[in-house]
């Protein structure tokens, strides 16, 4: 017997992507993460592009929490995020 698919989002899953200046990678990857049956929680922290990444993201993508430090902060970006993940995995 095989497990049904979650009815909807799975409360127990966050993604976290950090970027800079990679616009067209980052909307095909938010593009397949929202087609998930799990649908994941989402997180995207920019990390100062200037290739409009950011307002592509908030644009296209309500319901990914965008974070915009304003500057490149490296790996540090990450953290950022994974400090607002609320979800075990």
């Amino acid at each position: 017997m095989t497990a049904a698919a979650p009815a909807g989002p799975d409360p127990r899953t966050t993604v976290v992507v950090i970027t800079r200046n990679r616009r067209t990678e980052l909307m095909r990857t938010l593009r397949l993460l929202e087609q998930l049956p799990e649908r994941p929680d989402v997180i995207v922290t920019d990390n100062g592009s200037d290739d409009g990444t950011a307002r592509a993201v908030a644009d296209d993508f309500p319901g990914v929490r965008l974070l915009t430090p304003g500057e490149n902060l490296g790996a540090v970006g990450r953290n950022l995020a994974v400090r607002q993940v609320r979800t075990p995995y």
